[in-house]
């Protein structure tokens, strides 16, 4: 009996001070969030690539993997080094820019015509720079509707599930999609705009 009691006394005692566990006191205030500075709105980027394959059935001709793009040769390759610094147009800063520069073997594949390679270049991972100014253009969003976002220069296609840089592949080779059936890059303009706004 006396168990009990004691027992039973224990478990309103901790009922009715876990409450006031469990808020935070009436002193404290929420830290209010610093806004972002223009340098904290850049995202940089930055990698560096070597690889080796061997193909266990032998490969193909003079000893390189037909149709594969980047695992095009057998053996220890430079693949690439990277270095981008990229800002996206904000409320506040309604201006973004891109650049990307590479270098190394997988950079000869990535060459747009008119910038480090010309349209007499049949086979461009063979005689090329290995250098490539993979992205460089400017962006800002004019101020229409949700915002309407414009983009001009050389940027990455927004087509296809895999990317040029391998971190951001779930694999390290890419199917046979990436290298024939999409481009890589576009020289233009981008036009985009977003009909749908999420609630805060």
């Amino acid at each position: 009996m006396m168990r009990v009691g004691t027992l039973g006394l224990a478990l309103m005692l901790a009922l009715a001070v876990s409450p006031a566990w469990a808020q935070a006191p009436a002193t404290e205030e929420k830290k209010e969030e610093k806004p972002k500075t223009f340098w904290d709105e850049n995202k940089l980027f930055a990698y560096i690539e070597n690889s080796a394959t061997f193909n266990l059935t032998g490969s193909g001709r003079g000893g390189v993997n037909e149709l594969r793009l980047y695992d095009y040769h057998e053996g220890y390759t430079f693949n690439v080094a990277e270095f981008s610094i990229k800002k996206d147009p904000s409320e506040k800063y309604p201006f973004g820019y891109g650049l990307v520069v590479t270098a190394g073997i997988d950079s000869q594949k990535n060459h747009s015509f008119g910038i480090f390679r010309d349209e007499q270049d049949a086979f461009p991972f063979r005689n090329t720079e290995k250098f490539d100014l993979q992205e460089a253009y400017v962006s800002g969003t004019l101020p229409l509707g949700s915002g309407l976002t414009l983009k001009g220069g050389k940027f990455v296609t927004v087509h296809g599930y895999e990317v040029i840089e391998s971190p951001n592949n779930l694999n390290f080779s890419r199917g046979y999609l990436f290298t024939l059936a999409v481009p890589l890059t576009h020289t233009g303009g981008l036009a985009s705009y977003t009909f749908t706004v999420g609630s805060p």
